[in-house]
């Protein structure tokens, strides 16, 4: 069943009207329950997005970011790349509701290459952990779907990613190497050695390595947006030991 609820990111303006599955735990209930959607996340973003920017979510789900960007990036554009078509279809169906004309919705699996197909598994009633199982966790519904490298989707520039794929975030960041180099966007990614264990087969410091060889600074997002520099892998590994998962802020300084 499809529930509809307020949803208001920033503390002034307008709330968002959005749309979810009433059993969707992981996503919609929390907003339905809070109105609110990662306020650490969307601290940094209030502070760092420009009107002007070329955006990524990558792993958009119903749009919980894609909303907010939308509007912060006003006169720029987001491109939405959601594998899962349950929940692309809610994301297609949250943008036209909101009256957003900025956005551009890509139903694929953002992957190392282009043009494959990927087994990707949703679980009832958690949209927001649909996965790519390669090894593990070969459960819930499946689904056939084309896999896409961000550097063949043709975007010359971008100046901002948010990258969260349940576990296989290397595989984008390898597939989006020349965009990345070329156009040093910042990015938010979510670090989560459990599922990038899962599911890819990654070891838990694999993701790290990729980061600090494509960013001189990680900074770990805190609450209230808060950013502690990490400058080595003994750091962020002490922190997801006490919290499992962390999101990551990836920039290079002027």
């Amino acid at each position: 069943m499809i529930g509809t609820t307020f949803y208001r990111p920033f503390a002034t303006g307008e709330p968002f009207v959005i749309h979810g599955l009433e059993q969707d735990e992981t996503v919609f209930r929390p907003i339905q329950r809070d109105h609110i959607w990662e306020p650490h996340l969307i601290a940094v973003l209030e502070r760092i997005i420009r009107p002007g920017f070329v955006c990524m979510d990558v792993g958009a789900n119903i749009g919980a970011i894609t909303l907010p960007l939308a509007r912060l990036a006003s006169s720029g554009h987001v491109h939405a790349f959601e594998a899962s078509a349950n929940a692309a279809g809610l994301l297609r169906s949250n943008v036209v509701y909101n009256g957003l004309t900025n956005v551009t919705i890509v139903q694929k699996a953002i992957a190392k290459e282009s043009g494959g197909m990927t087994d990707l598994f949703t679980v009832p009633g958690q949209l927001g952990t649909a996965h790519q199982a390669i090894e593990f966790g070969r459960d819930g519904e499946r689904q056939q779907v084309e896999t896409l490298a961000l550097d063949d989707y043709g975007v010359s520039h971008v100046d901002f990613i948010k990258l969260d794929i349940e576990g296989s975030e290397i595989a984008a960041l390898s597939g989006a190497r020349k965009l990345i180099e070329g156009s040093l966007p910042i990015l938010a990614i979510e670090y989560n050695p459990v599922p990038a264990a899962w599911f890819a087969g990654s070891e838990r410091h694999s993701l790290y390595e990729v980061l600090t060889g494509l960013y001189p600074r990680i900074e770990i997002i805190g609450e209230g947006g808060t950013l502690q520099p990490v400058s080595a892998w003994a750091e962020l590994d002490q922190a997801l030991t006490k919290h499992v998962w962390r999101d990551l802020l990836c920039y290079s300084p002027l």
